[in-house]
């Protein structure tokens, strides 16, 4: 049985927790996140902004208020790099404005905590066949692809795992995101895949070209 002491505190504790979680509605499902409490009060604006992302009428306004507070409030960016990559986790499930936005959000503020959940979907969005489209082409039809790119170097193990474990397609714009990052590390990534073994022919071939280019 509870004393008094015991009571109050619970309520102390049961303040605190509603004071710091979120419920954002998306159109397939309800989540609940608990973020810090320094987070939810410092950047009490944030907080309402993601919960417009789910709303094809408010999305886009808030997408670009969001990525303004981000770039000037350390505690905005902080909030984001704790939910965005809830919702991404999700999917592109129509009507999916909440996901696209945090997939693009992720990539403009190169939220590192996105990366293993930008990851998860590289397949998405595909309008063909990525054998046969341009580099770029690929990135612009695979919004995580893009964000991935736009992170750089610290998507890397994330992208790499794909590589290395993904089905055929997930393979191609994996290795396209790691051209794109263009850094040492990137190459060093796709020169270790060639060595590993693929069994797409024509994979191992765009890795070579791409690699002996640089």
């Amino acid at each position: 049985m509870l004393t008094w002491i015991g009571w109050d505190r619970a309520r102390t504790a049961m303040r605190l927790f509603l004071r710091v979680s979120l419920s954002i509605a998306l159109p397939f499902t309800l989540m609940s996140v608990a973020v810090s409490a320094n987070a939810a009060q410092s950047a009490p604006t944030a907080v309402e902004l993601v919960r417009e992302l789910g709303s094809v009428q408010t999305s886009d306004a808030a997408a670009a208020q969001l990525r303004k507070l981000a770039n000037t409030d350390e505690a905005t960016r902080n909030y984001l790099a704790a939910i965005l990559p809830i919702i991404i986790q999700y999917g592109p499930r129509p009507p999916s404005e909440a996901w696209s936005h945090a997939v693009e959000l992720s990539g403009d503020l190169k939220i590192v905590e996105a990366t293993p959940a930008l990851a998860r979907w590289l397949d998405a969005e595909t309008g063909g066949d990525v054998v046969f489209l341009a580099d770029e082409e690929n990135l612009l039809r695979c919004s995580p692809c893009m964000a991935l790119s736009q992170i750089g170097d610290p998507s890397i193990p994330s992208v790499q795992a794909v590589l290395a474990h993904g089905k055929t397609s997930e393979r191609w714009r994996a290795a396209f995101v790691l051209n794109k990052i263009g850094s040492v590390r990137a190459r060093g990534a796709l020169r270790k895949h060639l060595v590993e073994g693929d069994s797409d022919n024509g994979l191992v071939d765009y890795i070579r070209k791409v690699t002996s280019n640089r």
